[in-house]
């Protein structure tokens, strides 16, 4: 099967679009379990909450320079908008937010 140059470029911006919007709703997952917990997080929670927001950076800057934005593809955007649902329950218990 015999893939062209543009295809490539147009499948790699879609992995990488994906990876920038399962990015983004951990930057939210996080905000919500901050205002959860009234902001008090423990420090290694708050650099893990650091090191994303970084890496959404980064990603960003990737995305800018590579010079194909798409989409990311329905499936990644559904499960990350199904668990962000799972986190905003507030009758869940917090097992059961990420177990339903």
């Amino acid at each position: 099967m015999n893939i062209s140059d543009r295809e490539k470029r147009e499948l790699i911006a879609g992995e990488l679009a994906d990876i920038f919007h399962r990015q983004e709703a951990i930057i939210q997952c996080n905000e919500l379990l901050n205002a959860k917990s009234e902001g008090q997080l423990e420090e290694p929670f708050r650099t893990m909450v650091e090191e994303d927001r970084k890496l959404l950076r980064l990603l960003e800057s990737v995305l800018n320079g590579y010079g194909l934005r798409v989409e990311a593809r329905d499936g990644a955007a559904q499960l990350a908008d199904f668990i962000l649902e799972q986190l905003q329950d507030e009758t869940a218990l917090p097992l059961e937010q990420l177990n339903n």
